[in-house]
C-alpha cells in the first residue's frame, strides 16, 4: 500500500503547481511553528520532495461559475506510515494552512492521478462534482499532462 498525505487548495501551491516543497522553513512564523510540532513529536515526515508527489487540478461548478482547485499529494511510504501521516494531517489542520488536509492510500500498482477523482477526494468537499482536468508529476515537474 502507498500512503501519501494530501491537501487541497484553492490557489496554486507556493511556485506552482508542481511545487512539492514539503519543508520551506523560515517562509513564515506559523509553519515554523508547525515543524517544531512536528519536530517535537518525530514524527518522520518527507523533508525531500519524492518522484511520486503529484498535483490534481480539478474543476467543480459553483452556482455558475466555474472554479479550479489543486490536490497536492505528498507520498509517506508504505502502510507502515499510515499513523505518522494521518498524526501530521491532525497538526496540519489544527495549524489550519489549508482548507483541508488528508491522508489517502491506495494500492502498491496504483497512483492518485490514475484512479477515480472519487476515489482519491470526496465530491462532498465541493459540493459539487469535482472534474480533473490534467495533473502534474514530481517526476516530470514541467510537464501539465491533461484529461479529456
Amino acid at each position: 500500500m502507498r500512503v501519501f498525505t494530501q491537501r487541497i487548495m484553492k490557489e496554486a501551491p507556493p511556485r506552482g503547481p508542481n511545487n512539492w516543497d514539503v519543508e520551506s522553513k523560515g517562509a513564515w512564523q506559523k509553519w515554523d511553528d508547525f515543524w517544531h510540532a512536528i519536530d517535537a513529536l518525530g514524527i518522520p515526515a518527507p523533508r525531500t520532495p519524492s518522484p511520486l508527489n503529484y498535483t490534481i487540478m480539478v474543476q467543480v461548478l459553483v452556482n455558475t461559475e466555474t472554479v479550479t482547485w489543486y490536490i497536492a499529494g505528498h507520498y509517506w511510504g508504505d502502510e507502515s506510515c499510515m499513523a505518522d501521516a494521518a498524526k501530521f494531517v491532525e497538526i496540519k489542520n489544527d495549524y489550519g494552512f489549508e482548507l483541508a488536509a488528508m491522508v489517502m492510500s491506495c494500492n502498491d500498482d496504483q497512483h492518485p492521478t490514475q484512479m477515480p477523482i472519487a476515489d482519491v477526494v470526496s465530491a462532498s468537499f465541493f459540493n459539487s462534482t469535482p472534474v480533473v482536468t490534467g495533473y502534474y508529476l514530481a517526476s516530470d515537474p514541467d510537464t501539465l499532462v491533461s484529461v479529456p
